[in-house]
């Protein structure tokens, strides 16, 4: 009778490349020093509409490319910028259309080599919302505005 084949539990790379892979948020890893996109998950590359490859063949200048983006992205070249949480910026799809997003930045090691660490959420629905908010907030103000000279109590 044999016995039962164990089973060998992944290592921590295995987890590590699972998590990075199955991420619902984007995320990119970036050369500081290039500032050539090196490593992209599957959310990255249906986000901006690139295939694997394509992506990491570009520089984040290629996608994040407002004056802002790039004076932003000289300071991290130039080893200036810290971490960042949260901040705004556009982002071009491979369709040449730009969407907003969210994005953090963090700066990592592996193996004595710095890496950037970028992970952005599509934010366009958020957007969507705040403008359809704005807008009933404005036409509100516009009818109070309009009918204050014309009610009698």
């Amino acid at each position: 009778m044999s016995l039962p084949e164990e089973k060998v539990s992944p290592s921590r790379q295995d987890f590590a490349l699972g998590v990075f892979d199955h991420d619902h948020e984007a995320i990119m890893v970036v050369d500081p020093r290039s500032l050539r996109v090196v490593e992209a998950n599957q959310q990255a590359c249906i986000s901006l509409g690139y295939e694997h490859l394509e992506l990491i063949q570009l520089q984040i200048t290629d996608v994040e490319s407002s004056i802002q983006d790039m004076f932003f992205w000289d300071s991290v070249r130039a080893g200036i910028c810290s971490d960042i949480d949260d901040m705004e910026s556009l982002y071009r799809r491979s369709n040449e259309l730009f969407i907003p997003v969210e994005k953090s930045l963090r700066r990592i090691q592996i193996k004595d080599q710095d890496w950037l660490l970028l992970l952005f959420r599509d934010i366009s629905a958020k957007k969507a919302q705040e403008e359809a908010l704005e807008h009933s907030s404005s036409l509100i103000a516009a009818t109070l505005e309009a009918t204050a000279d014309g009610i009698l109590v």
